[in-house]
């Protein structure tokens, strides 16, 4: 008993000795919320007397803003050449997303206050938690004046983010072709995989981005190379609906069944799905559960399935692509790749 409130007595003198400190913490944070506050209202004079009334130029707000960050956000460039002049720290992130200023102001197209974070000293390729940096954000929105600007400052075209992507992939699932263009020319590399094996070409014909796609083959992109699933930009164009898009690729000579040169997996979706076939007890036609379609190996209703001949049964969505593209309602696709 008398060493329990021992230690009352000990966590009460604590509280007592710590409490001149929170409160002297809280006004700190007060101070800085203000700070943050004026530099996103663009109250210049205001940021002045608190960074000459001792406030950090640096300092967190509540929500985890810098006053560069905040201002970068609401593209104030005053109170960004006044932060910069004061001292501010271009590459400070805030504290909820770990988003540089150069970053917020490339996501939200500031031009000008990409440039003055630059000239301030910016990292060109600072990066959030995604491992994005301010040349994704330009090339997803088909920025050009933006990307020339941040290539110009020496950013990374082939730097990779979180998931294995790259500026290029990011301007093709966009369909911006002028931006992939310009990356390109700077040594972008077309045939960069992700982490699911994917190209460029993948995500401009997921996205059905027909210039893009015309772009890429111009350009000699592998029109056949396949993904972590086995399936090829065509099939994925064939799954998404993307007529257009599977028109292009097969006028370029895509093959949905080719090898896939480019990854190296040494066999072809057509043998990954034979091996698959032998391994598993073949339905009959009065079996509906899920099967896998022979043409975009996608796991479809066993009742939504049609014969496109005797042996073989596919989606209604591939066949009737197939039958459009080469007139013949009688031909099997699958049937048509085992013969090739």
């Amino acid at each position: 008993m008398k060493l329990s409130r021992k230690i009352s007595c000990y966590v009460l003198l604590a509280s007592f000795a710590l409490a001149p400190t929170a409160c002297l913490m809280g006004m700190a944070r007060r101070s800085s919320t203000q700070l943050v506050d004026a530099a996103g209202r663009g109250d210049e004079r205001r940021v002045r007397e608190l960074v000459a009334s001792g406030v950090g130029v640096n300092s967190f707000s509540m929500d985890g803003d810098t006053a560069l960050t905040r201002a970068s956000f609401h593209k104030r460039e005053d109170v960004i050449r006044t932060l910069l002049a004061l001292g501010a720290d271009p590459n400070c992130a805030n504290g909820r997303c770990h988003w540089p200023p150069l970053l917020l102001a490339a996501e939200i197209g500031f031009d000008l206050g990409v440039e003055l974070l630059l000239d301030g000293g910016a990292a060109v390729d600072g990066v959030d938690r995604g491992g994005m940096t301010a040349l994704f954000a330009a090339a997803r929105d088909d920025r050009e004046a933006m990307t020339r600007r941040l290539l110009a400052y020496g950013a990374d075209v082939n730097h990779l983010d979180r998931d294995g992507r790259t500026a290029l992939s990011h301007a093709a699932e966009s369909g911006s072709v002028r931006v992939a263009g310009l990356l390109l020319e700077h040594g972008a590399m077309i045939e960069n995989i992700d982490h699911w094996l994917r190209t460029p070409l993948f995500y401009a014909a997921k996205a059905d981005r027909s210039a893009m796609v015309r772009f890429l083959q111009a350009c000699d992109a592998n029109m056949s190379c396949m993904d972590r699933k086995g399936l090829t930009p065509l099939a994925i164009a064939t799954v998404e609906g993307n007529e257009l898009v599977v028109r292009i690729l097969l006028e370029a000579g895509a093959d949905l069944y080719s090898h896939a040169a480019c990854c190296d997996f040494g066999t072809t979706a057509t043998a990954n799905r034979r091996q698959a076939s032998k391994k598993a007890k073949r339905p009959r036609d009065d079996e509906f559960g899920t099967e896998l379609c022979r043409v975009c190996s996608q796991e479809i209703d066993g009742a939504q399935l049609v014969r496109s001949c005797p042996r073989h049964r596919v989606c209604r969505q591939c066949l009737e692509l197939w039958n459009r593209h080469r007139g013949d309602s009688n031909s099997c696709p699958q049937c048509a790749s085992v013969n090739r």
